[in-house]
């Protein structure tokens, strides 16, 4: 009989640099985001799936539902479906209506597009890393003042890329569910 060596025990990023290299990995799973607007302070709901080449995004707001799919491979969509309840999502809307979803749904993931810009070597006075539990995970979270105006910056992240919470200018993306493997229904079109 073998002895199997025990599993590394999970732990957060530490330093800015680990924290960095942490936010630079894929993370493949689904995660479910609560996006706060810093301009009226609502909030609504994008649910990230992802299995590393298929994504797809959900926004949900108190009148809409966009879906957004894509692949990694292309930076065309493979499906916009909206639905405006309590009609059924229709997956054929107008030109104007599939542009519209797409821009509300980059409007509301643009920290987690941007993150990396925020939190390059150099672009934070006064970096420092706090290691929390976010979501059930063990995360270091890497904050600072921007250099370039974007105000208090703050980047939670696990060892293996799952952001919990991206911070700045007051825009708010907290993650308040995680789930660690998607199925072929995660990354499908609304039914």
């Amino acid at each position: 009989m073998y002895a199997v060596p025990p599993p590394k025990a999970v732990s957060a990023p530490r330093t800015p640099a680990e924290v960095r290299k942490a936010a630079a990995v894929l993370w493949s799973g689904g995660t479910r985001y609560r996006v706060t607007d810093p301009t009226s302070g609502r909030s609504v709901r994008l649910d990230v799936a992802s299995n590393g080449v298929r994504q797809r995004l959900r926004l949900q707001t108190p009148r809409l539902v966009i879906w957004l799919g894509g692949s990694s491979k292309s930076p065309t969509p493979t499906f916009v479906c909206v639905q405006i309840p309590p009609a059924r999502p229709s997956c054929d809307p107008p030109a104007a209506t599939k542009t519209t979803a797409q821009e509300a749904i980059l409007v509301a993931t643009r920290p987690l597009l941007q993150y990396a810009q925020l939190i390059a070597p150099g672009t934070l006075t006064d970096e420092h890393v706090q290691v929390t539990t976010e979501a059930g995970y063990p995360v270091g979270c890497l904050q600072g003042k921007s250099k370039s105006g974007l105000g208090h910056v703050r980047l939670c992240t696990t060892r293996d890329g799952l952001l919990t919470e991206v911070d700045y200018k007051g825009a708010r993306i907290q993650a308040i569910s995680v789930k660690t493997a998607v199925t072929s229904s995660d990354l499908a079109p609304p039914a």
